[in-house]
C-alpha cells in the first residue's frame, strides 16, 4: 500500500502543479488584458458622445433656421415678438434673435419684390405691433386672448399703413385675421403704434368697428369695453 502511494503521489503532486501553473498564467493574462479593453471601449463611448452633440448642435441649428423663417410671415413674425415680449432670460434672448433674423430675411423678400415690381404703394417691410404696457387693462385682455398684431408701411411722400390683426383660436391652430387701414407719421413716415392704440382708433369708426368686432368674436363685449 505505501509503495502505490510512492507511486500515487508524485503524479499527483505533478498534475497539480501543472494545474496551479496553468491557472496562474490565465489569471496573468486576463489582469493584463482588461486595462486595454477599457481603453477601447472609454475610446469607443468618447467617439460616440461626439457624435451625438454633433448630431444635437445640428437639431438646434435646424430649429434656430426654422424660427426664423417662421419669424420672416405675417403670423409668425407677431407671434414671435408676442412671446419676446412675455419671456425673460435666456428665451427672450433666443426670441429676439429669431425675431431680427425675421425682420431681415422679410426685408430681403419685399426687396426682391421691388426689385421685381410686384411691390405696391402701401407695400413695405413687415414689422410687429407691440403689445406695450402691461399695466394697460386692454393689453392684458389683447395678451390673455391672444390677438396680435403687425403693420407694412407704404412708400410715398405720405405712405398709407396696413395693419393686420390676427387672433389665435384655443386650439393653437386655427388663426383669425383681419386687415385694417392707418396712418404713418406725417413727418418721420414711420409707425410706432402699439396694438391697443390701432384698435383704440380703428373703434372710433363705425364702419371699422363692426369689423373688428366680427374679428373679435365672443371677445368683442370684453374689448370693446376696455376700449371705451
Amino acid at each position: 500500500m505505501d509503495r502505490f502511494m510512492f507511486l500515487r503521489d508524485p503524479m499527483r503532486s505533478g498534475c497539480s502543479g501543472r494545474l496551479t501553473s496553468s491557472s496562474a498564467s490565465r489569471r496573468q493574462t486576463g489582469v493584463s488584458s482588461i486595462p486595454t479593453d477599457l481603453a477601447a471601449l472609454r475610446e469607443q463611448k468618447l467617439r460616440e458622445l461626439a457624435e451625438v452633440r454633433l448630431q444635437l448642435a445640428a437639431a438646434r441649428q435646424r430649429l434656430a433656421d426654422a424660427a426664423v423663417e417662421y419669424a420672416a410671415t405675417s403670423d409668425g413674425l407677431c407671434e414671435t415678438y408676442r412671446r419676446f415680449e412675455l419671456a425673460s432670460g435666456a428665451e427672450r434672448d433666443e426670441l429676439r434673435a429669431a425675431y431680427l433674423g425675421g425682420l431681415s430675411l422679410a426685408d430681403q423678400e419685399f426687396q426682391r419684390r421691388c426689385a421685381l415690381g410686384h411691390a405696391r404703394d402701401e407695400d413695405g417691410p413687415l414689422q410687429a405691433l407691440p403689445v406695450g404696457s402691461f399695466d394697460d387693462p386692454l393689453g392684458r385682455a389683447l395678451i390673455e386672448r391672444q390677438i396680435m398684431g403687425w403693420a407694412r408701411v407704404g412708400r410715398g411722400a405720405h405712405p398709407a399703413v396696413v395693419v393686420g390683426l390676427m387672433r389665435l383660436l384655443p386650439d393653437q391652430r386655427t388663426r383669425e385675421r383681419l386687415r385694417l387701414r392707418d396712418s404713418a407719421d406725417p413727418l418721420l413716415g414711420t409707425f410706432t403704434s402699439t396694438l391697443p392704440e390701432v384698435l383704440r382708433r380703428a373703434w372710433a369708426d363705425a364702419e371699422t368697428r363692426a369689423k373688428v368686432q366680427r374679428f373679435l368674436g365672443t371677445h368683442a363685449s370684453v374689448v370693446g369695453g376696455l376700449i371705451t
